[in-house]
């Protein structure tokens, strides 16, 4: 490699952070594994016309993520971060390729998904927002302006198995804004946070592993963690979320693990962790070196005041899997892995032998309304449509469900995790179900859960909400011993 003064296309950063840029990009093109010696600084700072104070702070900062080891009087090395055993549970392609690899989803899955293909029903589980809240607009807009520039550029046909550059760039500024400072070279494009989920548990992730969650949790009805032999074990949480004291117990039952939690608006008990506790846990995982995965799939609605664990990251112990909001609603789920530079590599190469990548696309459509602001004008909209959506969906609760379920009726959720009382007969309402209504039941998560119901009221308009839950109400009455 000859001399360079562009170290990085990232002219937004400092100088430091560019050349850090330009080191982390050496490890990666010489494929420096844990504990290759690195050149000197004054190396550095010929390869990238640099002083060496800035070779000095770049190399510093790199140490500050875990990236290498300065160790005095000796030199700097790749460093051995928290993930680097788990590289080792490359995935079994030939039981990937084989008959039955994957078992078969529960049937409560099985029936959500065949209820939500019939358009005659009324679905009150759906993840995704009704065209009232505005989505189709500013999708229609950004998918019109990069359609009409087609004939001048070949946009699309620039394949990046990590996600289009700019792309990566701008999520990187946008995390930045949330105290997550991450290089673009970090960032992996998926499509959907279960998509990414089912990613790293295939490229990190072995038979015998374990991984704590939260409880409830939808990791339980993941037929890739089954289907390669991990263990999931549910955490009991309290209203602050996750509990530290119940995480420690279990640990000491287990060697290999992870810790997967999803701190704001977990659902379906919609429990965001307190600032406390997030701290508490951060230190529980430093302490017994436990790596941790966090799902922030909604983490765009949240407040400036809540942090993600990844802010609170000093080495990269957390992965961090992101999403837009909108693109669970247009059918163009767009999210992203924040991952260490020594996984990068192995998860990328995975990811484009399974398709879990989005299409061009998709990235473009995103990355348009991202850079337009459309984005994030439709989010300051959408806040407020969902608290009176929320309003409205608690007042028709309580007019036709008061009297046979009980929920939690905080302000500032997004859903409703419903308990039917003890008399309504579960197995008898969900089988004689009449009015096409279908509403997820908890036995998805555990069969411990089969009282409880999810409803999320923002795939309905507000006469379809009203019609599904008067339904769901009457075949739950008409279910009462």
């Amino acid at each position: 490699m000859g001399k360079s003064t562009a170290v990085n296309a990232e002219t937004w950063l400092p100088r430091y952070r560019q050349v850090a840029e330009g080191i982390r990009s050496y490890i990666k093109e010489h494929r420096l594994p844990p504990g290759s010696r690195l050149p000197g600084g004054r190396f550095f700072a010929g390869l990238f016309n640099a002083s060496k104070n800035t070779v000095y702070e770049a190399l510093e900062h790199l140490q500050n993520e875990d990236v290498i080891d300065i160790r005095p009087d000796s030199g700097s090395y790749v460093a051995n971060g928290v993930w680097t055993d788990f590289i080792k549970n490359s995935p079994n392609w030939d039981n990937f390729i084989s008959c039955g690899w994957r078992h078969e989803r529960s049937p409560v899955l099985h029936d959500l998904a065949n209820g939500a293909s019939d358009r005659s029903n009324v679905y009150l589980s759906l993840a995704s927002l009704h065209s009232s809240f505005g989505y189709n607009k500013i999708a229609k807009k950004a998918m019109e302006e990069i359609l009409l520039g087609l004939e001048d550029s070949d946009r699309l046909n620039i394949y990046e198995v990590q996600g289009r550059a700019s792309f990566r760039s701008l999520i990187a500024r946008r995390l930045a804004g949330r105290g997550i400072d991450v290089s673009p070279s970090n960032i992996i494009v998926t499509c959907g946070v279960f998509s990414s989920l089912n990613l790293l548990f295939m490229a990190l992730m072995g038979r015998g592993d374990t991984i704590y969650t939260e409880a409830p949790s939808a990791l339980s009805s993941m037929t890739i963690a089954s289907s390669i032999g991990i263990n999931i074990v549910a955490v009991p949480t309290d209203g602050e979320g996750i509990s530290v004291e119940e995480l420690k117990r279990c640990v000491r039952r287990s060697k290999r693990a992870i810790l997967v939690v999803t701190p704001f608006h977990h659902g379906p008990s919609e429990t965001t962790m307190s600032a406390l506790r997030r701290a508490e846990l951060m230190d529980f995982c430093r302490s017994v070196d436990m790596p941790v995965i966090e799902i922030d799939a909604i983490g765009d609605l949240a407040s400036s005041r809540i942090r993600p664990l990844k802010a609170m990251d000093t080495n990269n112990r957390v992965i961090y899997i992101g999403s837009v909001l909108l693109p669970y609603t247009i059918g163009m789920d767009v999210s992203w892995i924040v991952v260490p530079d020594y996984l990068t590599e192995h998860i990328t190469d995975i990811s484009s032998q399974m398709a879990h990548y989005p299409f061009n696309l998709n990235n473009c459509v995103v990355e348009r309304m991202l850079e337009n602001g459309s984005y994030d004008r439709f989010l300051e909209e959408v806040r407020l449509k969902l608290s009176k959506r929320w309003l409205y969906t608690d007042k028709l609760l309580v007019r036709y469900m008061a009297d046979i379920a009980v929920w939690d009726k905080t302000p500032g959720r997004y859903s409703f995790w419903l308990k039917l009382r003890d008399d309504v007969n579960i197995k008898k309402m969900l089988k004689n179900n009449r009015g096409g209504v279908v509403c997820a039941s908890g036995e998805m998560y555990d069969k411990k859960y089969s009282r409880y119901f999810s409803i999320l009221p923002y795939a309905l308009s507000e006469k379809d909400l009203e019609l599904g839950i008067s339904r769901f109400a009457g075949n739950a009455r008409d279910s009462i011993e």
